[in-house]
């Protein structure tokens, strides 16, 4: 190899290793901004993140021990709850997210450093973030009111907890592609994902409790499935029969592909917005 070829390449590397730094700082930047604008305005701040889903969890498990409902397979009613609320949580919170990230942060793209690519990636990873911190938080809480926990897969449980991520990034960012031409779309997700994924992906029930007909309607859903993997990563006494690792996987991935594939086809008409 010649020395000019050398000093070539050297000098490639060196402009990567910039432009990899220059990209650092501006997440690390949009991270404290997006921290500081979500949980710093309010006196809550970050505990009424944690405040929601403590107060549904308390709430549906004593529904569930008032009308004398018992988890199957030895779960205990808050856990059953926790490990079915949390994935959808994490889905619901990442999509909200992502998909009113360009629409209330258009005015940071006048800085040529920041890319719409940028402010999407920054509040996924700080939703990402802080429902990790969500659920350990609860599941400590659980534990410290004598709930035992005994998790035999805690690396299953972290790959369903990241295929459910990244299926709320793809949605998000689906959606925040549309409502760059239909602005009411963000409005309608409640209606038409929120309600009936709360009510159709086993967070009150395991598939085995459903009549065959109804299960294998639901079994469509590909929450289901998320969530039947992540008890069955969770508990050791239960390992549900119903949930496909490959269909889940391929749906989140899909979802990922065309949220993107969106985003990409978005991209010059978020700066006419």
């Amino acid at each position: 190899m010649s020395v000019d070829t050398q000093l070539d390449n050297r000098a490639q590397f060196s402009e990567v290793k910039q432009a990899f730094a220059l990209q650092c700082r501006v997440i690390m930047a949009l991270l404290i901004r997006e921290t500081k604008s979500r949980y710093g305005e309010y006196k809550l701040g970050f505990l009424w993140v944690l405040l929601e889903p403590s107060l549904f969890i308390a709430g549906f498990a004593a529904i569930r021990v008032l009308l004398g409902v018992v988890p199957p397979h030895g779960m205990s009613s808050e856990l059953f709850v926790l490990t079915g609320f949390a994935p959808l949580l994490l889905l619901r919170s990442t999509m909200q997210q992502i998909t009113n990230a360009l629409r209330i942060n258009k005015q940071l793209l006048s800085f040529p450093q920041v890319t719409t690519f940028d402010l999407v990636f920054a509040r996924a990873l700080l939703e990402f973030c802080t429902m990790v911190v969500v659920f350990v938080l609860l599941l400590v809480i659980l534990i410290a009111l004598g709930n035992e926990v005994d998790i035999p897969d805690p690396l299953a449980l972290l790959y369903v907890y990241v295929l459910v991520f990244l299926g709320g990034v793809g949605l998000g960012t689906f959606l925040g592609a549309i409502s760059l031409f239909a602005p009411s779309v963000h409005k309608l997700t409640g209606v038409f994902i929120d309600r009936p994924l709360l009510f159709a992906s086993g967070v009150f029930f395991t598939a085995d409790q459903i009549p065959e007909g109804g299960r294998e309607i639901l079994l469509y859903n590909p929450l289901l499935h998320l969530i039947e993997w992540f008890r069955s990563a969770f508990f050791k006494s239960f390992e549900s029969q119903y949930y496909d690792p490959m269909y889940a996987t391929t749906f989140s991935l899909v979802l990922l592909t065309l949220g993107l594939l969106a985003h990409k086809a978005m991209h010059k008409k978020v700066q006419d917005v």
